[in-house]
């Protein structure tokens, strides 16, 4: 039996904890024919994630790596300070479960929602020159350009692809919750030089494949009360 790996992030996490784990739960149950293994890290947490995580845990396979690093939340830091962070802790995540034997790897943030057969989905477009898919993904942060986040691409040929639910090949895209082929992710990693830390990682993706974002593969973030159309893509 194939098997796909879940990589995702926690820190403070009990309000919102509960439906990741659920939203995990039912995505182990719609994925027929593969097995999953789960990859979490924390770090600094002062409320249950902690225990919440390790008994969900207890009867899967995989591992939490919790760690006291008394660093600041990201609303204590600048910009280029959060990706450094961001890029920091998931090298601490990945560099613990490197050499992953899995099929796939899910690179879940762990408060996306997305549907139970969203991996069903990705699997009809990850083909063989493609190395990373990513979603449609929702989120109600305010744009003054929401037009153009409702489509966000140069090429004519490119937008128009987006209207019509075709994948587009792109430089750089993340979306949240990205299925990759884990023997891309073993040869690649995070970086940043104060930029997102996903540019670089979707840059030495390209190398083994295309990158792309599929419109119809819809995911979400809510902050507050209200969600509207914002696509994670540059390039």
């Amino acid at each position: 039996m194939q098997k796909i790996s879940v990589l995702s992030m926690f820190r403070d996490s009990e309000s919102y904890i509960e439906n990741a784990l659920r939203q995990l739960d039912s995505l182990e149950r719609e994925t027929l024919g593969f097995s999953f293994e789960y990859f979490f890290y924390e770090n600094d947490s002062e409320d249950n994630t902690v225990a919440i995580l390790n008994e969900w845990l207890d009867n899967k396979e995989g591992f939490l790596i919790s760690e006291q690093l008394g660093r600041p939340k990201f609303s204590q830091s600048s910009a280029a300070e959060r990706q450094i962070i961001m890029t920091d802790y998931r090298t601490r995540l990945l560099s613990k479960c490197k050499p992953l034997s899995s099929s796939y790897s899910f690179l879940l943030d762990s408060d996306v929602s997305y549907g139970p057969n969203i991996i069903n989905e990705y699997l009809d477009f990850l083909t063989e020159d493609v190395s990373m898919v990513t979603p449609n993904i929702t989120q109600n942060i305010k744009c003054k350009m929401l037009t153009w986040a409702h489509n966000p691409f140069y090429l004519k040929e490119d937008r128009e692809n987006w209207e019509n639910n075709i994948p587009v090949s792109v430089q750089s895209a993340f979306g949240g919750c990205p299925l990759i082929k884990t023997d891309v992710l073993n040869k690649i990693h995070w970086a940043t030089e104060g930029g997102c830390e996903h540019w670089h990682l979707c840059r030495m993706a390209r190398e083994y494949g295309t990158v792309i974002v599929i419109p119809s593969i819809m995911a979400s973030v809510e902050i507050e009360d209200q969600v509207f159309p914002y696509s994670d893509i540059s390039g």
